[in-house]
């Protein structure tokens, strides 16, 4: 097995997302949430969108992640001013992967990288949203744990046996708003954003949702 070809990325520099994004684009998978883009609007003052990629031997892993620098946190003491700490951002992340060689011997060199990029970038913890398939990415090292579950539904079927998979109850909504005359409307250049948000809020308002949830109209855009 050869040498791993590792480096990490900065969304905000132009030449870092121009490379990012060619990784990106040669990813069978080209999952959103890895996007340059999708990180950036999730980024601040103390926040940058960072992505982490390692290729070997026609393997290859881009981990997509938020760096945020721990000063200014209220439980911050002086001595750690100079630390940070990793996430995902909203939805999922973690290691994606794709290629031809093994996952295990990919990943065990990624991580070796990582670390060490970790250690010297003063990272002191790490927490990941990991993605619901785990064949899409290499083995994750650390600890994990389940806190939710999700549903994910197979469309491999026709829409006829979907139809009869559901609960009653479910289809009896389906056949009300039917009757009620509700359309479904694809919306791809944001014509009609501020009717979404006001759908989105008011939604958000009933659920008595954190605030993390009420996204500014430009994070949609």
């Amino acid at each position: 097995m050869g040498n791993l070809q590792f480096q990490v990325w900065d969304a905000a520099d132009a030449h870092d997302r121009r490379m990012w994004i060619e990784c990106w684009e040669q990813w069978p998978g080209r999952e959103v949430f890895a996007h340059p883009d999708y990180l950036l609007s999730y980024a601040g003052p103390r926040v940058r969108a960072l992505c982490a990629a390692g290729s070997i031997d026609g393997s290859n892993v881009l981990y997509p992640f938020l760096l945020r620098a721990l000063k200014g946190e209220a439980y911050c003491c002086s001595s750690l001013h100079n630390c940070v700490d990793i996430t995902s951002p909203y939805g999922y992340g973690g290691p994606f992967a794709w290629g031809a060689t093994c996952k295990l011997e990919t990943g065990t060199a990624f991580w070796r990288e990582f670390d060490a990029w970790a250690t010297e970038s003063h990272v002191v913890s790490e927490v990941v949203k990991l993605s619901l398939f785990p064949e899409t990415q290499i083995p994750y090292i650390g600890d994990t744990r389940v806190v939710s579950d999700n549903v994910v539904r197979s469309l491999a079927i026709s829409a006829d046996e979907m139809w009869r998979e559901f609960e009653p109850k479910v289809r009896k909504n389906v056949n009300r708003a039917r009757t009620s005359g509700v359309t479904i409307q694809f919306d791809d250049r944001g014509e009609r954003q501020d009717e979404f948000l006001r759908i989105y809020t008011g939604t958000m308002d009933r659920r008595n949702a954190r605030r993390t949830y009420y996204f500014p109209p430009d994070y949609f855009e």
